[in-house]
């Protein structure tokens, strides 16, 4: 062995170096598993590894959001067949009570029978029976109503005369006596008497109410209130901190406070206040205060019945602005009298018009026939386009549009929007205990400072209140959340929406259908002689359009609305197709993390026990070469001349 100069002792420090470095190395990747500790020990696949990391990043961030996203889709899908089956329960305790006689659950107070006892027939002459609201008079000469007793001598023949004008399918003839279902004499309702109501008539005893079917009417209110209450608490349902069916709102959207069902029917009792019939009435979240009304008066009716109006000193009063129009939104402005409508040339110019809203139109121009159409109106419908408003006419299927009148609108045409009739409004802060808590709405003056109300007669006080004074008339939703739709991303090429509201016509149509099932008062049992009048249809026609609004509810049967989420059926396939894109999209993100991590490892991943082996013998290397250089570096010119 030579004496070592500087020049090998560099080479022989350097090779120690070199093996100290292959020690580090192998000892990291038997210690990480990873080949490098940074990107630059890659060289040129570097940039694939550092691509692949960023996507892996990426995916596994969706997937972490789709997890929440996919948990809320379960539960909307769940919330539905909930849903679903309880609609399903009323609807079969509906179909059931529809199928029986429902006339018969009415106290018939007008019903019964009548025997005719003289026979003459002056003793009938010019006597009127009304028979189910149409009336008939005795006469000597036949005409449209009048039952003909010319030459008629005997009783039997002026009750067989009743039977021939009016026709068996009214009446029943038996027995020497003549029955009707509801009948007045001579205007007089003939409830509950013993006597005859009029000289030679006699009336026989009204049917009562049939107990079985009134038991299981009741039987049905329960069920629907107690569906009213799951349904309700189900669309509260909260996944992530978030109402899934709240519109975006931190709210509750669904608000539902009755505790019993003798607590909603205290509210609504069926008489002054009615659930809302309309999907306006039922969706309108509106209030009043002294602060746009001034002072104003309570005015009850002058012939003591249940009806009133709650009267402001300036026009508008009861309305609040919803379209000022113009040509840019609304375009050309067409009133027209044939087709009781109101169109604007621009698209979605009504839009923000709805059916059920009670309108206000108040005009600043001098056109006389604009101003004639400055009214109060009702929105029948609207069109897909929101060109067009249709409105309901009057009472006699009249046009309520005056004159056919086309104008371009500069700001001087506004429609105003007021309590949709039939809603119901509370009446808060007035100082006098006697004022009744709640009104429902029948309808407002054309120029919106009289608001007509249905109210209890002997709660309705005349009395003013002042402008001052912190009151409020308002109306209240059970909606209370809001109404942001958005879409969410589940990768980087697709997106699920999520804009199932509560306030949708499907589950509006819901709450209106079981509440009007639900409220006080679905039989009229009110005594003719007090109302004047006794509605024998009304339990078959609110059953009837229970019926009809939860078929339409479920399955959209028979509706032709453009607006969204209209049935249970058409929200469940949109939830449900949403659920099978996000799940597959879960997949292929599944895939795609296990690809990429299997990529990204035969990249960067070592081999642990090659490691292991390579750095044994690195280290071996290592202490060979310390043991060399120690050697040489012991050498000396005596020992090498030696």
């Amino acid at each position: 062995m030579r004496v070592p100069t500087y020049a090998n002792t560099m080479n022989m420090a350097s090779a120690i170096q070199g093996h100290h470095n292959a020690v580090d190395h192998y000892t990291y990747q038997s210690i990480t598993g990873n080949k490098y500790e940074n990107y630059s020990g890659y060289g040129m696949k570097a940039y694939n590894i550092v691509s692949m990391e960023s996507t892996l990043k990426v995916t596994n961030t969706f997937m972490e959001n789709n997890k929440l996203a996919n948990i809320s889709l379960n539960t909307s899908n769940l919330a539905l067949q909930t849903i679903t089956d309880a609609l399903s329960d009323v609807k079969a305790a509906l179909t059931d009570l529809s199928g029986t006689d429902l006339e018969k659950i009415s106290p018939d107070y007008t019903g019964g029978s009548l025997q005719f006892t003289s026979n003459n027939a002056s003793d009938y002459l010019g006597k009127t029976l009304t028979i189910n609201g149409t009336t008939y008079t005795f006469a000597t000469s036949d005409g449209t109503n009048n039952i003909n007793i010319d030459n008629l001598d005997a009783a039997e023949d002026i009750m067989q005369a009743v039977v021939d004008k009016i026709g068996n399918s009214t009446i029943k003839y038996e027995d020497g006596k003549i029955s009707f279902p509801l009948y007045a004499i001579d205007g007089v309702s003939t409830a509950l008497t013993e006597e005859p109501a009029k000289s030679a008539i006699k009336t026989g005893a009204p049917h009562m109410m049939n107990e079985e079917q009134l038991l299981a009417l009741e039987n049905v209110q329960r069920i629907a209130f107690a569906s009213m209450q799951m349904i309700a608490d189900t669309l509260n349902s909260n996944v992530g901190g978030k109402y899934i069916f709240g519109g975006g709102s931190s709210t509750k959207p669904v608000d539902f406070n009755y505790s019993s069902l003798s607590e909603f029917q205290d509210y609504y009792d069926g008489i002054n206040t009615v659930y809302p019939s309309s999907s306006s009435a039922v969706l309108s979240n509106m209030s009043i205060d002294s602060s746009t009304t001034g002072d104003i008066t309570f005015v009850p009716s002058a012939d003591g019945t249940d009806t009133g109006s709650i009267r402001a000193g300036s026009s508008g009063s009861f309305a609040k602005t919803a379209i000022t129009m113009n040509e840019a939104n609304v375009g050309t402005l067409t009133f027209s009298h044939d087709d009781n409508t109101m169109k604007g040339s621009e698209y979605g110019a009504f839009s923000s018009l709805h059916t059920g809203d009670t309108l206000v139109l108040s005009v600043a121009n001098a056109d006389p026939d604009m101003q004639d159409n400055a009214k109060a109106y009702t929105v029948k419908s609207v069109s897909a386009d929101g060109r067009t408003v249709t409105f309901e006419p009057d009472e006699n299927g009249q046009s309520v549009v005056a004159k056919n009148v086309s104008i371009v609108p500069d700001n001087d045409v506004v429609v105003s929007k007021t309590f949709p009739i039939g809603s119901v409004i509370n009446l808060d802060g007035f100082a006098n205990n006697n004022l009744a808590p709640s009104a429902t709405v029948t309808g407002i003056s054309d120029d919106g400072k009289e608001l007509f109300v249905k109210v209890d007669h002997t709660r309705f006080p005349a009395m003013s209140s002042a402008g001052n004074h912190k009151w409020s008339i308002s109306s209240e939703s059970y909606f209370r959340g809001g109404n942001l739709e958005y879409n969410q991303r589940i990768s980087e090429s697709q997106t699920i929406s999520f804009d199932v509201k509560a306030s949708d016509p499907a589950f509006e149509k819901i709450f209106r259908a079981l509440g009007q099932i639900a409220q006080a008062n679905v039989v009229d049992k009110s005594n003719p002689l007090e109302t004047g009048h006794l509605d024998s249809q009304k339990t078959a026609k609110l059953v009837t359009e229970a019926l009809d609004l939860i078929v339409s509810a479920i399955g959209g049967t028979g509706d032709i609305s453009n607006a969204k989420n209209t049935s249970l059926y058409s929200i469940s396939a949109k939830v449900s197709a949403e659920y099978t894109v996000l799940n597959k999209v879960m997949d292929n993100q599944k895939l795609a993390v296990s690809n990429l991590e299997n990529n990204i490892g035969d990249l960067k991943d070592a081999d642990k026990d090659e490691a292991a082996v390579k750095l044994l013998m690195a280290e071996n290397a290592l202490e060979s070469s310390y043991s060399v250089l120690s050697t040489v570096m012991k050498m000396s010119l005596l020992d090498y001349i030696k």
